[in-house]
């Protein structure tokens, strides 16, 4: 009898705690993925995950450990056509994690001469004239394929790549892009409209030429409507602008901008590539870490009715059975 009462008294307990606390599982952002477009990338990791996002492929790739920070090199090349050997001098040198190409002026000519061991490279080349073209290169111990965003056919010159972030990280865009001085609205708009798709809920870092030499970034503004409007678009988007001296003679045309002011850390302007008229620019991307939460169900005693609670136990002690086992 005192065995049952004991687990009566628990059956009590449970109903009186009111509920069950249900947490995400570790590294779980809360966030809902769209699983509609699904297609796999082969990876050598052993551990195998799925990533998804609702205009990228899926990722497969190991759990690994949080990414600490990946080392990044931007600059405007003003063509590669003799610099590629200066490059990867560069690259061994400084052995960065990602590198974003500008003016790369490179064509079909150039296929045998332009990978670097080590590294991914993604290539957006202007068809069918010579000149412009945006690069970034990845180093392969990353997971990362390049992001279709906006229309196939569109004209603007940038180009996204998708890696995949480490255990309790996001994946990371990275989009490279290359603006004419004075290119019409249109592509302004298609630019805009990409920004727009790719910032949703994701670490995002775009790194380029943008030639908004009228643009005061400490003041927060502009002469013309065309650079204000800019400026109002990243305020919009919460995007900040990590670039502060002059990247070209004294105009500053070579921006990083990032989601959040802890993304892009340690941003310096450098010397030049080869005899390109543009600095190079050297930063750390920090990816964020989400806490580690677990997935254990708990019981939350603080919205409990002891009173209650005192009261049924008392009942139960008073009873004649207890009395009877002299409890």
């Amino acid at each position: 009898m005192l065995v049952k009462m004991y687990y009566n008294i628990k059956i009590i307990i449970f109903k009186l705690a009111c509920f069950k606390l249900a947490l995400p599982a570790d590294g779980a952002t809360g966030e809902h993925e769209d699983t509609s477009q699904p297609r796999q990338v082969t990876s050598t990791r052993r551990t195998q995950v799925s990533v998804r996002g609702p205009d990228s492929p899926k990722i497969r790739g190991e759990v690994h450990a949080p990414i600490r920070g990946l080392k990044c090199l931007c600059t405007n090349a003003h063509s590669m056509g003799n610099k590629q050997e200066e490059l990867a001098l560069l690259l061994a040198d400084t052995n960065p994690d990602i590198v974003g190409l500008t003016e790369t002026w490179w064509e079909s000519t150039h296929d045998w001469a332009v990978n670097i061991k080590g590294y991914r490279l993604f290539r957006w080349d202007r068809k069918g004239r010579k000149g412009r073209g945006v690069a970034p290169y990845v180093k392969k111990q990353y997971t990362s394929l390049p992001n279709s965003v906006g229309s196939e056919d569109g004209q603007t010159e940038m180009l996204w790549v998708r890696i995949q972030g480490g255990q309790g990280q996001r994946d990371l865009m990275v989009g490279v892009y290359y603006q004419l001085p004075n290119q019409g609205e249109e592509l302004d708009w298609e630019f805009s409209g990409q920004l727009v798709e790719t910032v949703k809920s994701r670490d995002v870092v775009i790194m380029g030429d943008l030639n908004y030499p009228d643009n005061c970034w400490e003041e927060q503004s502009a002469r013309s409507d065309r650079s204000h409007r800019f400026l109002a678009e990243i305020q919009d988007l919460y995007l900040t602008q990590e670039v502060h001296s002059p990247t070209r003679a004294n105009a500053l045309l070579d921006l990083v901008l990032a989601t959040g002011n802890d993304l892009v850390r340690g941003l310096q302007v450098l010397d030049h590539l080869g005899d390109s008229d543009h600095c190079l620019l050297e930063f750390t991307i920090q990816l964020r870490v989400s806490k580690a939460c677990s997935k254990a169900a708990a019981l939350d005693f603080r919205r409990a009715d002891f009173n209650e609670l005192r009261r049924l136990v008392g009942e139960a002690l008073r009873s004649q059975r207890v009395r009877e086992l002299r409890i």
